[in-house]
């Protein structure tokens, strides 16, 4: 029951934030080196409708109003029906486009991060991505990646199969997350956790008082199989991480210590303003007991 009323309470904060009005020119402060991309993706079902566009809203008013990021940097892109707020653009593949040839100009000294939420479908070995009008597939995404040159790419992918994408987004200076793995076409939750996890105080795992991308990542993965588990269901979404380059994402990055793996990049990321909290060699531990074993597909 703790777990239910907890869930409620996460997306009654989210629905709170997704109703605020915000206008399409944010204010903040200018002279971040974060460029964020926020891609929102359309659904024939209302209540998953809902749920991502609220997690699409939200972003937006967390990189600006927390992380504080330049609004020329961000990019909010929904169908034009959506209830997402900010709308910079077209969620259409010409408008994600659009979009990425603005980031071109982007150097070392530049942090990017790309937002997917929304339905996708596996036709053969495809993930294709639904958006208004024609689907973006996963190596079309990794295609207009390709050129860009930034310093440190997060890409979080928040829909069926996203796992699928992880051998063509591979790279270095990258952290790619997915809401499941390949072998899980159903629709997917992460977002209704992780969006909040950014700003939770409950999601400071070892409590040192910053919380890191990969503290959230795991407190979201937590919330996950608890809400699973109350149910009594299959869990039919497994979040991977991946930040080594080797195309094989982890679902427990949290151990990276031990593992030597993925997570320790992550694990530098305060997500409060998407600054390095540690070095590599400085990054805390947080590993936590887990029943869910380490995936091979990803």
């Amino acid at each position: 029951m703790k777990r239910w009323l907890r869930y409620g309470l996460l997306l009654a904060l989210t629905a709170s934030f997704a109703t605020a009005q915000v206008d399409n020119a944010y204010e903040t402060p200018a002279g971040s080196n974060l460029h964020v991309v926020l891609i929102g993706g359309i659904n024939k079902d209302p209540e998953e409708i809902r749920s991502k566009d609220r997690a699409i809203s939200r972003l937006g008013q967390y990189f600006v109003q927390q992380v504080g990021i330049d609004s020329a940097n961000l990019a909010v892109l929904a169908a034009p029906d959506s209830f997402v707020s900010g709308i910079t653009g077209a969620s259409t593949k010409e408008g994600i486009v659009a979009a990425f040839s603005r980031l071109h100009s982007l150097t070392p000294n530049d942090q990017l991060v790309i937002y997917f939420a929304g339905q996708a479908n596996i036709i053969g070995d495809e993930l294709r991505l639904n958006i208004p009008g024609p689907d973006l597939t996963h190596v079309e995404l990794a295609a207009l990646l390709a050129p860009l040159n930034p310093g440190q790419l997060t890409v979080v992918l928040d829909c069926p199969g996203a796992g699928l994408a992880a051998e063509a987004l591979a790279g270095p200076n990258r952290i790619l997350i997915y809401s499941a793995r390949s072998d899980q076409p159903v629709s997917t939750r992460f977002s209704d956790y992780f969006v909040p996890a950014l700003m939770l105080p409950d999601s400071d795992v070892n409590g040192d008082g910053t919380t890191t991308l990969l503290e959230a990542f795991q407190y979201t993965v937590q919330q996950i199989d608890a809400l699973f588990r109350d149910q009594n269901l299959m869990k039919s979404e497994n979040a991977l991480l991946e930040d080594s380059g080797d195309a094989t994402p982890s679902q427990q990055p949290w151990t990276y210590q031990e593992s030597g793996n993925d997570g320790a990049v992550a694990a530098t990321i305060a997500v409060d303003t998407w600054d390095l909290c540690y070095t590599a060699t400085e990054a805390v531990n947080t590993v936590q007991p887990s029943t869910e074993e380490e995936g091979v597909t990803p």
